[in-house]
């Protein structure tokens, strides 16, 4: 059972800002990446300061950490938390999660094939196909992941509680993030960009579920 967010903790005037910021962190690396192809200043270091470490075990483990954000794994994952959602009849929460999923996924796929920025060439330690910006794994992991901590954070009443909840999304999200610049299949502007743009999307997705169970309530009362 899925504790109801208290109308006090919801500010909207904070989530619009916080969405807007996200959007021009997105734009700002898209112009600085794809316009203007000035982003090697950001980029290349990065990459060199994590490929340097790469050994076969490494190696091995940063393939397995990216599968956790793999499409196979969030979409049979999502279709699990889907269906129990389902079953507990929570479907303001069924609706938001959907849409946050499906459409993380669509939106990725429209924005790589409007951007059409090649993969990175300098040490490839993993098979990736299709394009590069914005990064799929970073954005629907973001989504996911921090879903599942706001799900989670529903169930608890304990601030501590939630923190742990999103400290723990917030840790598999990087350490995704982390996995695929040392694989040489993304830049790290790619990771950026799609964990912003999946972060004003997630906040969007959780107004809609605050917008649903709102109105469901408003519906009961009369």
């Amino acid at each position: 059972m899925f504790y109801q967010p208290q109308n006090n903790s919801i500010n909207k005037k904070n989530i619009i800002m916080i969405n807007l910021l996200l959007i021009m962190i997105f734009l700002l690396i898209t112009t600085q990446t794809i316009y203007f192809k000035n982003i090697t200043w950001f980029d290349l270091p990065i990459i060199h300061f994590i490929q340097q470490y790469a050994l076969p075990v490494t190696t091995k483990l940063m393939k397995k950490i990216s599968i956790l954000g793999s499409d196979v794994f969030l979409a049979s994952i999502s279709f699990c938390i889907s269906i129990y959602l389902l079953y507990l009849r929570r479907f303001q929460l069924l609706v938001a999660f959907s849409t946050c999923m499906i459409f993380s996924g669509i939106f990725n796929f429209i924005l790589k094939n409007i951007f059409e920025r090649p993969r990175p060439e300098i040490l490839r330690l993993g098979k990736a196909t299709g394009y590069s910006f914005p990064s799929g794994h970073a954005m629907a992991g973001i989504c996911f992941y921090l879903f599942l901590a706001f799900m989670i954070s529903l169930e608890c009443k304990k601030k501590s509680q939630k923190i742990i909840a999103y400290s723990i999304a917030i840790f598999f999200i990087v350490s995704i993030g982390i996995s695929r610049i040392y694989l040489g299949v993304h830049y790290p502007s790619d990771v950026l960009a799609g964990y912003s743009f999946g972060a004003a999307w997630f906040l969007c997705c959780t107004t809609l579920y605050i917008w649903l169970l709102r109105r469901h309530t408003i519906n009961r009362s009369f």
